[in-house]
């Protein structure tokens, strides 16, 4: 195991651990419910990873961390559907992507109610999508992923 997946193992342990007590909390209607992505992206390759949940609700924020040493060239973005729901914002265009070094970061998805139909918004079984492109032609890297739901009851 290199260097750089046991600092990205040791923030995923940390985070979860830090969430444990928040999956358990009632946050408006529903629980909140991690939905962990975490690969080993080889150099100058793209990872896909697809999950789909058992539940429904809204993505309330997303929790990213990039290990020291990817200096700006790991690359991620995540997709509800077939939706872009991170990273968004006026300035950014659909097809966008954030890369930092030695960096977690928590980014907040949506706040309040949402409807139904909103991209924000994941429908049971709907594919929940985390894009990871390692542009390092000398290391694998492995970021890590952490997706908040609130988990409504139908």
């Amino acid at each position: 195991m290199s260097a750089d997946d046991r600092i990205s193992e040791s923030v995923q342990k940390g985070v979860e651990k830090a969430l444990s007590p928040m999956s358990k909390l009632l946050s408006g209607k529903g629980l909140i419910k991690p939905v962990n992505f975490r690969v080993a992206v080889p150099l100058l390759t793209q990872a896909t990873i697809v999950k789909r949940i058992l539940y429904e609700g809204p993505i309330r924020e997303i929790i990213a961390h990039w290990p020291d040493g990817c200096n700006g060239l790991v690359w991620i973005r995540v997709l509800a559907g077939n939706a872009q729901i991170w990273p968004v914002g006026d300035l950014i265009a659909g097809d966008s992507w954030i890369a930092l070094n030695n960096a977690t970061e928590r980014f907040t998805i949506s706040k309040g109610d949402i409807n139904k139909n909103q991209h924000e918004y994941l429908k049971h079984r709907e594919p929940l999508t985390v894009i990871i492109n390692n542009g390092d032609a000398l290391y694998p890297h492995t970021p890590s992923v952490i997706v908040l739901v609130e988990a409504v009851l139908p």
